[in-house]
């Protein structure tokens, strides 16, 4: 079963206003650094076989990443249509289906199952020899290694046994979605919502690694939720972005196409493989060599 890790519903808004009648309707991908894009319908984009599939019981499988996530693009795609394409006020429950949509836009992707993978791929190598040690090792030795009892303290925080690790390694996304994804949405919930609008043509790009966590203040770190300068990016159409922060900047905001220029580079540089537009067409704005000596450079981790 082919599973997408970036919606087609979600890329629909996307697709060339000017596509020919009885034609399937398309976007523009391009390359990460190409300026030449191809033309391909949101269903053929950004799939696998199997992307959220685990295996069920008696060798079956088990699909509830794949209909966990369908509910909450259906709710997103709702929202967008009714609520956001007309700028309406949205209610505590529209923001709860935008957080929830954009946790799982970032736990999702590709680029974030081979990020999770490599990271505990080191933690199961560190397993399997200290495993294959502790084989031949003296009880003196094993003693050395068994660690403390915890303190009261340390008793609530979650211990893995190295077939945790390994099932972490074999199923990253859905690892990653199952001990992240509630956290995050609800943290993401707590922050400022601003809907950044653009009013050209083109609009903003997206990708096929589209959420983007930035801290502007600490640009050489990786970023996270607890820092107050932290902001968080998804492209929720050409005409609009969902900004999240903790700076008191919400509601609609009408955004000069300077400020459009730079999200759209920032979007680009921090795409996997891919970025997406609307038309055949990508800026020269969007390239660090065509930056001018006071723009900020892209974060080195998105």
């Amino acid at each position: 079963m082919d599973q997408h890790f970036i919606p087609a519903s979600y890329l629909k808004a996307w697709c060339d206003p000017e596509t020919p009648p009885k034609q399937e309707p398309y976007v523009w991908v391009f390359d990460k650094e190409s300026r030449s894009g191809k033309r391909r319908a949101p269903s053929n984009l950004f799939f696998e076989p199997e992307f959220y599939t685990v295996p069920g019981e008696e060798g079956g499988q088990d699909l509830v990443f794949e209909n966990f996530l369908g509910r909450i693009e259906k709710g997103f795609s709702e929202l967008r249509r009714n609520k956001l394409s007309q700028l309406l006020s949205l209610s505590n429950q529209d923001r709860v289906i935008l957080c929830a949509f954009c946790a799982t836009m970032h736990r999702r992707t590709r680029a974030q199952r081979e990020h999770t993978r490599k990271q505990w791929s080191a933690f199961l190598e560190t397993g399997n020899k200290l495993a294959e040690w502790a084989k031949t090792a003296s009880p003196e030795q094993l003693r050395f290694l068994t660690p403390p009892r915890p303190s009261r303290q340390d008793a609530t925080r979650t211990t893995r046994s190295l077939e945790d690790v390994r099932r972490t390694v074999d199923f990253p996304v859905q690892a990653n979605i199952a001990e992240n994804y509630f956290p995050e949405a609800t943290m993401l919930c707590q922050m400022d919502m601003a809907i950044l609008c653009a009013s050209d043509d083109i609009g903003f790009i997206t990708s096929d690694h589209p959420c983007i966590w930035f801290d502007p203040a600490r640009p050489d770190l990786p970023p996270g939720l607890g820092s107050e300068t932290i902001e968080i990016s998804l492209p929720l159409s050409p005409a609009q972005l969902l900004l999240l922060n903790w700076k008191g900047i919400s509601d609609y905001i009408s955004i000069p196409q300077s400020w459009v220029d730079k999200v759209n580079r920032m979007q680009r540089s921090c795409c996997d493989r891919q970025y997406i537009v609307r038309r055949n067409l990508a800026h020269p704005h969007w390239f660090p060599d065509e930056e001018s000596d006071d723009e900020a450079a892209p974060p080195n981790d998105c």
